[in-house]
């Protein structure tokens, strides 16, 4: 009898704690699921860094920190700026000649402020918030034809198979100097009537070139790295100094031939708005550089120090798909970014702008989002089969 009377009541005692528990829990607040992030196939994330980072300075010899702040300037012109419609369809009718592209502009479908004009691989394209535009023979632009310019010597490149080399090159680039090269998407550009200045001095040009992988064979690979065809950036200047930012160039792109396969050109108008606006110290600047953290992507590793280089003041320039009311100074700080990916150690060529003025009249960027250059990607020239 009394051992019926013990379970009875341990059962009593273990259904007792197992309604507490039951009721404590019920008088919890209930915590909704967290929404799963869905992003969009192909889409870039871009984000602070939460983990800081070290920055260094290694300036040219003779330099310092203090000799920079001495030497750059303390207060500059500000400017207004606004698309420059008139000159761009000015423009337009001559870009559409060169490139024959018959017809008229049209609205794009999606109305986002993009007028196009296309025939056979050709395009142009001009925007209205920035007055931009963008054409070029697609074809051409990314061709890896084997003909080759007249007036250039051909560098051909050639893959190897087991049996020996190929027979026919898979790429042939011509061998233009930069003179040359840049003389060309000169003319290419007075011809078109963009504004370029007339004087040497009142511009800068750089060409460059991005690098072609051409990779052979399925299991064991060759890969053989050659330089591709020509863009020639032109950059007019400001009270001496130069404009930067995506939107700051008239860029031209060469094919594998030498001549001028496309070009992107940004029309903004400028009138000066203030004739004297101060400028911070440079030591604000970089305390600001110190505290953005570096901008990355989800694929991307974060850097694990900086090391800065040199540092300038340039007017900055946004992008063609953004608005633009001024015309602003920035710092603007270069170098090298350091970071290791498991074992192994990586270095990418570092810049960032810190908007320059005591009182900044609008954001450089879209809120959230900061400017920092990065490595250019490869591209990759697959051989087909057939070839082999």
């Amino acid at each position: 009898m009394s051992r019926k009377l013990f379970l009875a009541g341990l059962t009593m005692l273990v259904l007792t704690l197992l309604f507490a528990v039951l009721w404590v829990q019920a008088q919890q607040p209930r915590v909704q699921p967290t929404p799963r992030l869905e992003i969009p196939r192909g889409a870039l994330i871009l984000a602070r860094a939460a983990v800081p980072y070290k920055v260094e300075y290694r300036l040219p010899r003779g330099q310092t920190m203090e000799t920079l702040s001495n030497r750059l300037p303390r207060e500059l012109p500000l400017y207004r700026s606004a698309p420059d419609t008139k000159s761009a369809q000015q423009m337009v009718s001559r870009v559409a000649d060169f490139f024959q592209l018959p017809g008229q502009l049209r609205r794009s479908e999606d109305d986002l402020g993009v007028q196009l004009l296309e025939d056979g691989g050709r395009i142009l394209e001009l925007r209205d918030v920035s007055g931009s535009i963008f054409a070029g023979d697609m074809n051409r632009l990314w061709a890896q034809g084997p003909t080759t310019d007249s007036t250039a010597t051909p560098a051909t490149t050639r893959a190897t198979t087991s049996s020996g080399v190929l027979a026919r090159p898979l790429l042939t680039i011509a061998r233009l100097s930069k003179a040359a090269t840049q003389e060309r998407a000169l003319n290419f550009l007075r011809s078109i009537g963009a504004p370029l200045p007339e004087k040497p001095a009142e511009f800068v040009v750089a060409v460059s070139q991005d690098d072609f992988q051409i990779r052979q064979g399925s299991l064991r690979q060759q890969v053989t790295t050659v330089r591709g065809p020509a863009q020639v950036s032109v950059r007019p200047l400001v009270n001496g100094l130069p404009i930067v930012g995506p939107g700051g160039k008239l860029k031209v792109f060469m094919d594998m031939e030498g001549k001028v396969a496309g070009c992107f050109i940004v029309l903004r108008s400028r009138q000066q708005a203030q004739a004297k606006a101060a400028l911070i110290p440079l030591a604000d600047a970089a305390r600001q550089l110190e505290q953005s953290g570096a901008l990355t992507a989800l694929t991307l590793t974060i850097p694990d120090r900086i090391v800065i280089r040199d540092i300038s003041v340039a007017y900055f320039s946004k992008s063609a798909v953004q608005s633009q009311e001024f015309l602003q100074p920035v710092y603007v700080f270069e170098g090298t970014a350091y970071g290791r990916a498991g074992e192994n150690s990586w270095k990418v060529p570092y810049e960032q702008y810190i908007p320059a003025l005591t009182q900044v009249p609008e954001p450089l960027w879209p809120a959230g989002v900061v400017f920092k250059a990065g490595p250019r990607v490869k591209l990759t020239i697959p051989v087909d089969q057939d070839e082999q």
